[in-house]
């Protein structure tokens, strides 16, 4: 039996292996959640609609862009994260940075917007 890899943090490293309906679509939509967790929950935290759920920016550091692009055969730079009030994580991944902060932007004006 192969035991399977862990990255730095201590966290198996992710095949591509799909959940269903769980929590997290991925196992690549876990691990990235997990390592966020590790670095405080992102590179930005966006709270929606009084606890109704949450959003977070990640860009990817170079063992996370290794992880992803081997797995999904991409270049994928950031990833935008929704917790919703449910518990279930969606995942979007974005193949620049420069993409994933222009809807970060638009998502931060439309919470705002909301809020008031």
């Amino acid at each position: 039996m192969e035991t399977q890899k862990l990255d730095n943090l201590g966290e198996p490293i992710p095949t591509g292996e799909r959940y269903g309906p769980e929590k997290f679509y991925t196992d690549v939509d876990a691990w990235l959640y997990a390592r966020s967790l590790h670095d405080g929950g992102g590179d930005e935290i966006l709270p929606y609609d009084g606890g109704g759920g949450c959003y977070a920016l990640l860009i990817l550091n170079d063992e996370e862009r290794s992880v992803v692009n081997k797995i999904y055969g991409d270049t994928t730079e950031a990833v935008i994260m929704f917790e919703r009030s449910d518990g279930i994580v969606e995942v979007e991944y974005y193949y620049t940075e420069k993409e994933a902060r222009d809807v970060w932007a638009m998502i931060k004006e439309d919470v705002t917007q909301k809020g008031e």
